[in-house]
């Protein structure tokens, strides 16, 4: 790659950075993970942190959940990706890996 392919690349990260920056800035929902303030310039998220990991890990852990654990998991889920669709954004990303958790079933995507 020469020198302005990799520029190119880069600003188009930039831009896919800022964007979702801004979509993080303008949505406001209990169960979408908090914007914490970046006190540095550079391009840097900063988020709050969810210290029972991802869906995939509490699967993997688990094993198989109860029909009542999985209703209860699965209702905000859909709840936060209608509010979220509904302010006309897609989240294509939306898997195990990144429905995080703060707490046992309060979720964060």
């Amino acid at each position: 790659m020469c020198g302005k392919e990799i520029l190119a690349l880069f600003g188009r990260a930039l831009e896919r950075f800022e964007k979702e920056l801004e979509i993080l800035k303008r949505l406001k929902h209990p169960n979408i993970i908090s914007l914490l303030e970046n006190p540095t310039r550079s391009p840097l998220i900063v988020l709050e942190y969810c210290e029972n990991g991802s869906l995939r890990n509490i699967l993997k852990n688990a094993g198989k959940l109860y029909v009542k654990l999985s209703l209860e998991i699965t209702k905000p889920i859909v709840d936060t990706a209608t509010y979220v669709h509904k302010h006309n954004v897609i989240r294509e990303a939306l898997n195990q890996k990144n429905i995080l958790f703060t707490k046992l079933i309060s979720k964060q995507i």
